[in-house]
């Protein structure tokens, strides 16, 4: 059966108001200059309210969120003052220059690493699209300290219409050192730097065809904590798989051609390993979630890989959701997705903009709601409505024998559903028995919901 939701307003005033921010600017020599006090906008102009143009930081005691607009870090909590730090590359923009700046960098990460007398330290990464930059800078937050570690020459041949995190990964052909994993070009599809130094290092691919905007995912098949496998999904709508083999290198391998579509694929990709149920029985194998674009219209695709399966993957072997009988299906979305999607017990939930008014905010009203391998909706409808806009991202809530997603303080989804393995395209209620009486057969990537 279907479960009846009934959810909560999502109340949360969206006015905008005035914080006081502290403001450092990085000088040319790398230190950090403390500048006049400055009274900033929140809402739409700064963001400064916990959204998905911010990250979750943890570590630190007064921070817990983190934030790059391309154009300053911004450290904020719900009960401080924010902190903010402008880069030197970046040139301070005017209140109307400002205001009609990108909301988002296309690539940046913050990642914790050892600091001394258990001070939390953090390295950043991000990308100066103005300088055609990337660069590394060794932070610590209490005391303030800004260390610059590196700055080497990078432009992406394409940016996506999402922010996409740096992280470092340990490869299997280097597993000495850590590398950053950026999008390249068909000659060079994926360029490594090493998160260190910022060194280059030549990753042996073979040469594809078409234009790359998103970062590359890397997989650990065997768990071993190395990287084996990459996937790389072009602009156009070509995914690609290199695998890792002793001997031989990387080894290339189509695992899907959708260009056919016409779609711009620069949104986001996410991996996950799955077991699903179809009117042939159960499979196991891989599903890929992706979100694009034809023209001003959004789309969220996801496509089902068997473990046997060898051939590519075509836009014809795809349908409209729902469907379990192709190897996929894809839905056309009310608005933008703010997000990538987030997945838990077998269902897909996207948060979609608001319509407030200002093209940089973060505010949702709406959030997308389907089951992950048949594009059924979850609920009664596919796309729950929230009586009013909000911003806080969605977080997991256990209360008593309930599992809940909240925005901020207010339950958006009481009563969370999962899929029933009884029935097809059928769900029932999610408690966390079935999130803790999970037999592990094998250990996969965790599914998210933040």
């Amino acid at each position: 059966m279907k479960n009846r939701l009934v959810w909560a307003a999502a109340v949360g005033s969206l006015m905008t108001a005035t914080v006081t921010a502290e403001v450092w600017q990085e000088t040319s020599t790398g230190t950090l200059q403390l500048q006049p006090v400055l009274n900033l906008l929140t809402g739409c102009a700064a963001g400064h309210a916990p959204s998905y143009l911010s990250r979750p930081l943890s570590g630190h005691p007064l921070y817990d969120r983190v934030q790059f607009n391309a154009r300053y870090f911004s450290f904020s909590a719900d009960s401080a003052p924010s902190l903010q730090i402008v880069p030197q590359q970046l040139v301070p923009q005017t209140s109307e220059a400002s205001a009609a700046a990108p909301s988002h960098a296309a690539f940046w990460g913050m990642h914790s690493v050892a600091g001394s007398r258990g001070a939390p330290t953090f390295s950043l990464y991000w990308q100066d699209e103005a300088t055609a930059i990337l660069r590394a800078v060794r932070l610590t937050l209490a005391p303030l300290q800004w260390q610059p570690e590196w700055t080497t020459s990078y432009q992406p041949s394409a940016t996506p219409w999402r922010s996409e995190q740096l992280t470092p990964q340990r490869l299997a052909d280097d597993s000495a050192r850590e590398w950053l994993l950026l999008p390249g070009d068909a000659q060079v599809p994926i360029r490594l730097f090493d998160a260190h130094s910022g060194l280059p290092r030549q990753l042996s691919l073979p040469a594809t065809t078409g234009v790359f905007a998103l970062l590359p995912l890397a997989a650990d098949p065997n768990q071993d904590g190395l990287a084996e496998r990459l996937y790389l999904l072009s602009q156009q709508g070509a995914l690609w798989q290199f695998d890792w083999q002793a001997g031989s290198g990387w080894q290339a391998s189509l695992v899907a051609d959708l260009q056919s579509s016409g779609w711009d694929f620069s949104g986001s990709l996410q991996h996950f390993a799955a077991r699903w149920q179809t009117t042939a029985g159960w499979y196991e194998g891989e599903v890929f979630v992706i979100l694009a674009r034809s023209g001003a219209d959004y789309r969220l695709l996801v496509l089902r890989r068997g473990t046997n399966m060898q051939q590519p993957l075509t836009f014809a072997d795809v349908a409209m959701a729902p469907d379990l009988i192709k190897a996929g299906w894809y839905t056309e979305l009310a608005e933008a997705p703010l997000s990538r999607a987030k997945v838990l017990a077998g269902v897909l939930y996207l948060p979609l903009k608001a319509d407030t008014g200002c093209a940089g905010d973060a505010a949702y009203d709406q959030i997308l709601a389907l089951q992950l391998y048949s594009g059924t909706a979850a609920y009664d409808e596919p796309v729950i409505r929230l009586a009013l806009p909000t911003r806080a991202p969605l977080r997991l809530v256990q209360t008593a024998q309930e599992l809940q997603l909240w925005s901020g303080a207010v339950p958006v989804f009481p009563r969370l559903v999962t899929l029933d393995p009884a029935c097809l395209m059928c769900t029932e209620l999610l408690t966390p028995r079935h999130l803790q009486g999970q037999e592990t057969i094998a250990v996969f990537r965790r599914e998210q919901v933040y």
